[in-house]
C-alpha cells in the first residue's frame, strides 16, 4: 500500500514536519510504501495546482495525507476540491488546526476524514482497512466524513508510549535542501507535551480536548511523555551518517528539561555517540 503526504508549508520556514517523520517511521515499519511532497517556496515547490495533479497522477497513492496549518489551510481547501477531479482514493487531513477544528476542515470538498491528535497508530490502521477493503468509520482518532454528509465522531485512543515507537524517517524530506536552509542544524523532539498552561498555546487547550473525546482518561501527566534515549540517539545518527556536514542539534521540545532524570543518562550518551553541539 501507498501513502503520499502533502505539506503545506508555504508562507512559512521550511523545516522537518515531525508528525509526517514519526507516522512514516510507523508505516514504513509494517511495509508500506510513503511519499512526500512538501509544498514550500524555499524549496523550490510552489502552490501550483497542475504541478500537484502530475505528480499525484504519476505517484498513484492509495491514501492521501495532509498537513495542514491554519495558516496554510486556505491553500488546502482549494487543493482538495480541484483534487476530486482526478483523485478517487482516501484523503485525512492533520496537523494541530484539524485536530482543534475537524468540523471546518470536514466540510471541505474532497476531505474524507480528519485525524484527531496523534495519528500514528490511526494512519497504519486506516492503511490497514483500505488494503482490506474495509470500512473506515470506526477507526479511533479519526472523524469520518460519509458520503451523505454525516460523520462518524470517533473516540481517542491513549496518548502513544513514546518509548516504543520507531525512529522519526527524517530522511524522507530533501534534507540537502533543508539543512542548508537552517545553516546545517537537524531538528529534533526528544519529547511531546509541556507541564505548563501558557494561554498562547495549544497544549492546554489540546489536553482539554483529548479529556472531551477519549476513551479514558486523558492527564497532563499522561500527556507529558519522553522517547527512549537510544530511539532519540539513532534519530540523529540515521541523519548524520547520510549528512556529516551536520554542524549542531537543535531540540525543538515544548520543554527540553522536564525529565531532569532522562536528561542527565541522555546527555551523557549523547556526549559519546554523538558529541556535536546542542541547543
Amino acid at each position: 500500500m501507498k501513502i503520499l503526504f502533502v505539506n503545506f508549508n508555504l508562507g512559512a520556514t521550511a523545516g522537518i514536519n515531525n508528525g509526517i517523520a514519526a507516522m512514516s517511521a510507523v508505516l514504513k515499519e509494517r511495509g508500506h510504501q510513503v511519499e512526500l511532497i512538501f509544498l514550500a517556496e524555499s524549496l523550490g515547490y510552489d502552490f501550483d495546482l497542475q504541478r500537484l495533479k502530475k505528480d499525484i497522477v504519476r505517484i498513484n497513492p492509495d491514501v492521501l495525507g495532509l498537513s495542514v496549518m491554519e495558516p496554510q489551510f486556505k491553500y488546502a481547501v482549494e487543493f482538495c476540491r480541484y483534487l476530486t477531479t482526478y483523485y478517487s482514493g482516501v484523503v485525512v487531513v492533520g496537523g494541530p488546526y484539524p485536530t482543534m477544528d475537524p468540523e471546518t476542515v470536514l466540510s471541505v470538498e474532497g476531505v474524507n476524514a480528519v485525524c484527531v491528535g496523534e495519528g500514528e497508530e490511526a494512519i497504519c490502521e486506516l492503511m490497514d482497512a483500505v488494503y482490506k477493503g474495509e470500512n473506515i468509520n470506526s477507526i479511533k482518532n479519526l472523524w469520518v466524513k460519509s458520503s451523505d454528509g454525516s460523520i462518524a465522531r470517533n473516540k481517542l485512543r491513549p496518548f502513544i508510549d513514546l518509548r516504543k515507537v520507531p525512529p522519526e524517517d527524517k530522511n524522507l524530506f530533501d534534507l540537502n535542501k533543508i539543512l542548508s536552509l537552517k545553516n546545517y542544524q537537524l531538528e529534533v523532539m526528544a519529547s511531546r507535551g509541556c507541564a505548563f498552561k501558557c494561554t498562547y498555546c495549544i497544549n492546554g487547550s489540546y489536553v482539554a480536548l483529548c479529556r472531551k473525546l477519549s476513551d479514558g482518561a486523558a492527564k497532563f501527566k499522561d500527556y507529558i511523555r519522553v522517547k527512549d534515549a537510544q530511539i532519540i540517539l539513532t534519530e540523529i545518527k540515521n541523519v548524520i551518517t547520510l549528512h556529516p556536514e551536520v554542524k549542531k542539534i537543535a531540540f525543538i521540545d515544548d520543554n527540553f528539561a522536564t525529565n531532569l532524570r532522562f536528561l542527565e543518562d541522555f546527555c551523557l550518551l549523547y556526549k559519546e555517540d554523538i558529541g556535536l553541539p546542542f541547543g
